[in-house]
């Protein structure tokens, strides 16, 4: 059995951000109730300034009601509202 996380961590160690994105997208679609590839994404996301989906992630991460995530997402949330892209 393949573990997504592992393949896209793999993909950002060689440097195909896109892929790994692909990977950990197909995975937050496959499983609606994994936190943990949520917010290895929206980490990914906000890396490669790619803050589109960023809130909608967010708001998946709170339906699912893990509070350290919801922390964890509303850190990113902030750094995006702060950003001069933002702007």
């Amino acid at each position: 059995m393949v573990d997504p996380m592992v393949d896209a961590e793999m993909y950002l160690s060689v440097g195909k951000i896109a892929k790994a994105i692909d990977v950990l997208q197909e995975e937050r679609f496959a499983k609606p109730r994994d936190i943990a590839c949520r917010v290895r994404l929206m980490q990914v996301l906000l890396e490669e300034k790619q803050t589109n989906d960023l809130m909608a992630i967010l708001n998946e991460i709170e339906s699912i009601g893990d509070q350290e995530s919801i922390n964890i997402g509303k850190g990113m949330k902030d750094l995006i509202l702060r950003s001069p892209l933002s702007r």
